[in-house]
């Protein structure tokens, strides 16, 4: 019976799908979130870290699927950007002024 219910609520999640453009495509988490197993439950996946990369592999309204290694869950649309994260690294401080300023 569960699984019977359990190939409900898939269904009822694939057919809500959205495709909003290019799928899978690259993108990277905004802020800490766990993703989760499926749309509508708690049944935490993987924690991503800011910055992490993703694969935005489906879209379900305010949900996107995304895989992060070998593993897929839900997370927020909102926290997932296709802005890569900028390191500190890349980033070249250039000061101009007197050298006492510097």
């Amino acid at each position: 019976m569960r699984l019977a219910v359990s190939l409900l609520v898939l269904a009822s999640t694939l057919s809500q799908l959205a495709h909003a453009g290019d799928l899978p495509r690259t993108g990277y988490v905004a802020a800490e979130v766990k993703a989760t197993r499926w749309a509508d439950a708690e049944v935490t996946t993987v924690d991503l870290s800011p910055g992490a990369e993703v694969e935005v592999v489906a879209e379900a309204g305010a949900l996107v699927r995304v895989r992060h290694k070998t593993t897929f869950g839900w997370v927020p649309a909102e926290l997932v950007t296709d802005q890569a994260p900028v390191s500190a690294e890349s980033l070249e401080l250039k000061i101009d002024g007197p050298p006492s300023f510097r």
